[in-house]
């Protein structure tokens, strides 16, 4: 039944690709017909009005002669720039087969129910950080602060997950956390597809080639198999960082402005999409190809090299709001070193991903990988790498080799920076870069290059003179007609390449339904806020509750404090020291009383229960105590915080957590997150937002020269 699923949608994805092609082409010879009508019309204006005077060429969709109607001419101007032009009408079509190929793979993300999650083993330690957006209506300002994980956390100096991607916030505050990733993972794929299709364009690859090449960008292993371990924000990075190579084409094509605007914009995108890696990869790998793309040679001033200056620049200060909290936050936090780099492979398997479709050989390790597949799956099988290495064959025989010999660069060089060579070679003299764990997710950008070269390639093949096959009889016909061979060939190739790679990648694509049992579940619900470990399906519910709960399988993490083990905890190993309230099949519910999240540690050694809210950065806690003591309150005390009673200012103790002088009797203690950093890199964002209205507004000095490279 699967197979014949299978089947099914690639027969499917097939007959749309053609389709398309075929409307598109129809559209091509309409639009010749229309302007071989214009200028037979031109040519009887011409007799009708000997006097040459101005005529409208480009009228609007329906009359106002006829009605009478008098139409200024500033809404003509202005409805002929909304209505869809020809080009545009012609690129949507060409988009179609990709978008229609997204919605197939993705169908079972379009399943809305809350109890659907994606599957994949990271997804929850992938997507914790965005629940608090949760907060935002709630609270406002008190989102600064991310009370719900791991004893609290700077909520915009988390660079593991992509809290700030403009992306992850719409959906999360339209969606929620669960049905917002199915929408991100769905854009994600759209976004990949688009790239590879824009990438082939601005090589001046033509319209059967750049289809197919943009229906891999959705399809392809180097994205999809990312999601085998339910890492959307990994994906999102890929697909954030596609876009960056045929916006550098373009700038170097076309120095202005807009396009230094637009490549700002782009690589903002993809410093906020998270995780670290691609954007180091891209750094690493990529931005030397860029560089040697837009050299100019015998220029003694750079503009290029200028211009995407100009870009970095911007893209930095649109992510204020991300790097300064960061900047600030870095030496409290710290990450998992890996030593014996596990999880990176020997150079000389890495090309071997690209072929291999079968998940089981995947979880392997005699190839030199781990046992987790997703950040090696790279999986686009050999039709597009053998029309890559035709590729190149024309490339030796093209007079201008600089831009496709930097596609190739840039795909060298993210095989050698996610391999393990080089950093077996740099550690000993270099030993901070053992915490890279995970630099072979960087082997997604040994992809695109390699894709978009195979479709220069296939579209050079199409220009090659083929023999013709004739059809008719000579004797009979006077005029046969004949069908090149390139169709007979070429199509089905191209046609057939997606049989084995929609197959494997679509098996990545899934939801499961999340079950809990509410017997169990029935042990967090407690009356106010306190620390709660729970089985990692339990997360996504207690979230959307703003409950506060531990997940230390972060990789990274607050170093030098003190961690919490939950007031309430389920585990299948209590000790002696806790207190046993149930026991189930698969675990005990132990309960610790000594992490009551509010408490006062009165001078003569009572511990006695406060009753609080908590909302991110909003903390209020009542309390009656017999006698003055400390108060403490279970979240991280950092440079931002600030407290008062009973609406006087009190000074913050020193400690791993906040806490201040109690009074005896019933008081209110407010607790406040209030950060510079966030206040600064706001501002900056602002203004990286004014600098690129500014240069989008901005006239060029020389408009419209277009560099030819």
């Amino acid at each position: 039944m699967a197979s014949i699923k299978i089947a099914v949608i690639i027969a499917s994805v097939i007959l749309v690709f053609f389709l398309d092609w075929l409307l598109i082409g129809w559209l091509k010879k309409l639009e010749m017909r229309k302007k071989v009508k214009q200028l037979i019309g031109m040519g009887l204006n011409d007799m009708k009005n000997p006097g040459n005077e101005k005529q409208d060429s480009s009228p609007l969709p329906f009359s106002t002669e006829k009605s009478g109607i008098k139409v200024n001419p500033g809404l003509k101007q202005f409805l002929r720039k909304l209505l869809p032009n020809q080009p545009m009408i012609k690129y949507a079509l060409e988009l179609l087969p990709l978008i229609i190929l997204t919605f197939i793979m993705a169908a079972p993300y379009l399943d809305f129910r809350q109890d659907y999650h994606p599957n994949g083993y990271e997804y929850y330690v992938m997507t914790v950080t965005h629940y608090v957006w949760n907060l935002l209506p709630k609270c406002g300002t008190c989102v600064f602060w991310n009370g719900l994980l791991n004893g609290g956390m700077p909520a915009f100096a988390d660079l593991l997950g992509a809290v700030l991607h403009p992306l992850v916030i719409l959906t999360t505050l339209a969606w929620g956390v669960i049905n917002g990733s199915k929408i991100i993972i769905i854009v994600t794929l759209i976004m990949s597809g688009f790239s590879m299709w824009w990438f082939a364009k601005e090589l001046g690859v033509r319209r059967l080639s750049r289809i197919w090449i943009s229906l891999f960008g959705v399809a392809g292993g180097y994205l999809i198999g990312r999601l085998e371990s339910g890492n959307i924000v990994l994906a999102l990075s890929v697909a954030s960082a596609s876009l960056l190579f045929p916006m550098v084409l373009r700038l170097a094509k076309q120095p202005t402005n807009r396009s230094v605007a637009a490549l700002a914009i782009l690589m903002a995108l993809t410093w906020l999409s998270g995780e670290g890696y691609i954007q180091l990869g891209v750094v690493l790998a990529w931005f030397p190809a860029f560089l040697w793309l837009l050299y100019e040679a015998g220029q003694k001033k750079q503009q290029k090299w200028i211009a995407f200056g100009k870009s970095l620049l911007i893209s930095g200060l649109l992510c204020g709001l991300l790097i300064v909290p960061s900047a600030h936050f870095l030496h409290s936090s710290d990450k998992d070193s890996c030593p014996d780099l596990p999880d990176l492979q020997p150079m000389r398997y890495l090309p071997l991903n690209l072929v291999i479709g079968d998940s089981a050989l995947m979880g392997q390790t005699f190839l030199g990988m781990d046992t987790f597949p997703y950040s090696h799956i790279n999986f686009i099988d050999w039709t597009p790498i053998i029309f890559a290495v035709i590729a190149g064959f024309f490339v030796l025989q093209h007079k201008n080799k600089k831009v496709y010999g930097a596609i190739y660069l840039s795909s060298l060089l993210a095989m050698v920076f996610s391999s393990r060579e080089i950093y077996v070679f740099l550690i000993p003299h270099l030993p901070f870069l053992t915490k890279l764990c995970s630099m072979s997710d960087c082997s997604s950008l040994i992809v695109p290059p390699i894709l978009v070269m195979a479709a220069w390639g296939s579209d050079r093949l199409f220009d090659l003179k083929w023999p013709k096959l004739s059809l008719g009889d000579d004797q009979k016909d006077k005029q046969r007609k004949s069908i090149s061979l390139k169709w007979l060939i070429l199509i089905p190739v191209l046609a057939l390449s997606f049989t084995n790679v929609i197959p494997f990648d679509k098996n990545y694509l899934n939801v499961h339904q999340n079950v809990i049992q509410a017997d169990e579940f029935a042990f967090t619900q407690v009356n106010d806020p306190q620390w709660v470990d729970p089985p990692a399906n339990w997360l996504p519910t207690l979230l959307n509750e703003d409950r506060k709960i531990i997940m230390w399988d972060r990789h990274v993490i607050w170093k030098d404090r003190q961690r919490l083990a939950g007031y309430i905890d389920f585990t299948n190993n209590p000790d002696n020291t806790m207190q046993i309230v149930a026991q189930f099949k698969d675990f005990d519910v132990i309960r610790r009383p000594d992490e009551l999240y509010a408490s006062i540690k009165t001078d003569d050694d009572y511990l006695i229960k406060c009753s609080a809210v908590s909302m991110g950065g909003d903390i209020n806690v009542t309390c009656n105590a017999p006698n003055k003591g400390k108060l403490t309150v279970l979240d991280y005390q950092y440079s931002g915080w600030y407290a008062w009673v009973d609406g006087r200012p009190q000074s913050l103790l020193g400690g791993d957590w906040l806490s201040v002088n109690a009074l005896s009797g019933k008081h209110t203690y407010t607790f406040r997150y209030y950060p510079w950093d966030v206040y600064l890199g706001a501002l900056l964002s602002l203004i990286g937002v004014g600098v690129v209205i500014w240069f989008w507004v901005k006239k060029d000095d020389q408009a419209g020269k277009t560099a030819i490279i």
